[in-house]
């Protein structure tokens, strides 16, 4: 068994491996990752206004550029003040979950507004990246 993984050049074991529709093997061979950052309510205008106003449809829509634009990760972020932060993350990650071609990429939830025991979110098309947070 142990020869078997070390002859697998990309063995799990050896590399990280995230998840989505297409796996994402990160080997030394893999310079640069992209990752889609419009899905982030304090770092877009237009995509906290969307979220704010519930416009679902048109903030899957962002992800979905942003997956079509080579984001391998796509950085969600719900933490705004003025929106309910839970139930934000919960609809738009069943959306994407749901929507063709943008389970493609793993997602990243930072922060989340959730406890870790919920994560990932109901609906998330996979085990998101989950950036260490301040405690």
């Amino acid at each position: 068994m142990a020869d078997d993984v070390a002859a697998d050049p990309i063995s799990p074991s050896r590399y990280t491996r995230l998840s989505g529709l297409e796996p994402l093997v990160l080997t030394p061979e893999l310079n640069f990752i992209n990752v889609g950052e419009r899905c982030n309510v304090t770092g877009s205008a237009a995509f906290k206004k969307l979220i704010k106003d519930g416009d679902f449809a048109k903030a899957v829509e962002v992800a979905r550029q942003q997956v079509q634009n080579g984001a391998q990760i796509l950085d969600i972020n719900m933490d705004e003040g003025l929106i309910d932060s839970e139930l934000a993350m919960t609809t738009f990650c069943k959306l994407i979950g749901s929507t063709p071609r943008l389970p493609v990429a793993s997602i990243t939830l930072k922060p989340s507004p959730l406890p870790p025991r919920t994560v990932p979110p109901i609906g998330a098309p996979s085990l998101p990246v989950v950036p260490a947070l301040p405690v």
